[in-house]
């Protein structure tokens, strides 16, 4: 069970470093992706994100994260990873309503 909140903390930091990369202009020409292996990393992060995301729903787990991280860090983190989620799944799913 210790594991759980640095699993918690690392999915979130995850997510922001991901979304920094998406977004900041540049940023992917800067590291050389050509897109393909950082959208397969997009793709493979919302299979594994559903974990975090309904672990959270059992209150051992929510209780011993909290306890861990503390009550803002982990609701944040939380809803970081959340938030992230809902974002890849209406793009992907964008993607595969427009054929694109």
């Amino acid at each position: 069970m210790e594991i759980i909140p640095r699993t918690y903390q690392v999915l979130a930091v995850f997510c922001v470093v991901y979304w920094v990369i998406w977004f900041v202009p540049f940023t992917t020409v800067i590291i050389g992706t050509d897109g393909s292996w950082f959208f397969s990393l997009g793709i493979v992060s919302l299979w594994l994100l559903p974990v975090a995301i309904i672990a959270w729903l059992f209150k051992k787990v929510r209780i011993v994260v909290v306890q861990k991280l503390g009550k803002q860090m982990a609701w944040c983190s939380f809803v970081v990873i959340l938030a992230f989620f809902t974002w890849g799944s209406f793009l992907l799913l964008s993607l595969f309503v427009y054929g694109v």
